[in-house]
């Protein structure tokens, strides 16, 4: 299948919880890893709501995603994200 946003939302899902489980060690690397598959999962699942429809979603997904551009110091991706925000 082409488009099976669905499952690649239970993805995301799925990678959130698996970066909260790295933030949570006590090994700096695995925190700040954990912190990126994290942002970038709520990025994604952004991009899944807006094309299934649910804007509120979107715009809380893309919020959560700002969020954690803005604490990991990635401007280039929060600059972009800010954007598709003001699309959504």
């Amino acid at each position: 299948q082409r488009d099976n946003l669905p499952k690649a939302n239970e993805l995301m899902d799925n990678a959130i919880l698996y970066g909260i489980k790295l933030t949570q060690s006590d090994d700096k690397k695995n925190q700040d890893a954990g912190k990126e598959i994290i942002t970038f999962s709520y990025q994604n699942k952004s991009i899944i709501y807006k094309r299934l429809g649910k804007i509120s979603e979107a715009k809380a997904s893309c919020v959560k995603a700002l969020e954690g551009h803005k604490e990991l110091k990635k401007q280039k991706e929060y600059a972009q994200l800010l954007f598709e925000l003001a699309e959504i």
